[in-house]
C-alpha cells in the first residue's frame, strides 16, 4: 500500500473513531510518524490462507467483492486481533 493512502486511511480512522491507533507495517518501509510501529519478521501469509487466496485468485466466477468477503470470512474464523492496530501489506 502506498504511503500516501496509509497516511489518508490513519487520518479517516481518527476522525470517525476514538482511541490511540497504530499501524503495524511490515519491516523495510520509511514512514516515521509516532503512530506508526515495524514488525520485527517478515509478513507470509499462512495456512489457511495462503491455500484459499491461491484458489480464488484462480476463481473466474466470484466478483472482486466477494473473494475480500471469503477471505474475511476465513480470518474471522480462524484468527483472533486487536482492535486497536491496523495492520497493512
Amino acid at each position: 500500500m502506498k504511503d500516501e493512502y496509509i497516511r489518508q486511511f490513519y487520518n479517516e480512522v481518527n476522525k470517525a473513531l476514538d482511541g490511540d491507533y497504530k499501524i503495524i507495517l511490515e519491516p523495510n518501509r520509511d514512514l516515521t510518524e509516532n503512530w506508526i510501529e515495524y514488525d520485527q519478521v517478515k509478513w507470509e501469509l499462512e495456512e489457511p490462507i495462503q491455500s484459499l487466496v491461491e484458489k480464488l485468485s484462480k476463481d473466474k466466477t466470484l466478483s472482486f467483492e466477494d473473494k475480500i468477503l471469503k477471505i474475511y470470512n476465513c480470518i474471522c474464523l480462524n484468527y483472533i486481533y486487536d482492535a486497536n492496530v491496523l495492520y497493512f501489506f
